[in-house]
């Protein structure tokens, strides 16, 4: 089982090292990140070198370098190419009756990728692309969600124009503004613009969804306010 305090432990221990050998000749990459991150990272990075050249000598591990130099590139001379955004980030698969037992602390994987918990479930119903299939028992599909953005284009431009930027108190970032389920979608939420908020990517990456803060319901829309987690 993989419980919510599990999961913001396991983004807490997050780390990206950087050295260069003694000649610098030679530079080194060490990461560690949460297993959610960690798919997001390494299908960028795979789908980036899908789209360069095709060198029949390189190795996979050369592919995928070449692929976060490209990547880099990318970004430092905002010159990202249109493929940038190649749908979901991965089916998620719920097999229902061991989800329901645990409350989403077990059953729940992406496929060809890690298993997951409640708090990324919620995290990946909320941020982008998904494409939902539910197992009974036998582990015959139940049903497929069709794949799609989870708040619709317009919907989310809406709400962005309306909040102008991060509603977090004392924040007036707009950093790639995102939007937000007040309420999860997992717990019952809806695309209704009451129930949408937007936030700045740090404030929605790090401190909803890898540290499980939540909003103080006293906090004003415009000036919310965020309380430390609630462990179950």
């Amino acid at each position: 089982r993989i419980t919510r305090r599990s999961e913001r432990e396991a983004y807490e221990q997050r780390s990206l090292r950087v050295w260069a050998s003694l000649d610098a000749a030679m530079g080194y990459i060490h990461a560690e990140l949460a297993g959610y991150d960690w798919q997001l990272v390494t299908q960028a990075v795979e789908n980036r070198a899908e789209h360069l050249p095709r060198d029949e000598t390189a190795t996979g591990q050369q592919r995928r370098a070449d692929g976060l130099v490209a990547l880099a590139r990318d970004w430092l001379s905002g010159d990202a190419p249109d493929h940038r955004r190649t749908g979901p980030v991965g089916t998620v698969t719920v097999d229902a009756a061991i989800a329901a037992e645990t409350q989403g602390e077990a059953g729940v994987a992406i496929t060809a990728g890690p298993r997951i918990g409640p708090e990324t479930l919620d995290r990946v119903l909320c941020e982008g692309s998904v494409e939902v299939i539910v197992d009974s028992d036998s582990g015959v599909p139940l049903a497929v969600g069709p794949t799609s953005r989870v708040i619709p284009p317009k919907l989310r431009r809406w709400i962005i124009a309306r909040d102008q930027r991060c509603v977090i108190d004392g924040c007036d970032s707009g950093y790639r503004l995102e939007v937000h389920h007040i309420v999860p979608r997992s717990q019952g939420g809806t695309h209704h613009p009451d129930n949408l908020t937007t936030l700045c990517w740090w404030h929605h990456h790090h401190a909803i969804h890898g540290q499980g803060r939540r909003f103080d319901s006293t906090s004003p829309p415009r000036r919310r306010r965020l309380l430390p987690p609630v462990d179950p």
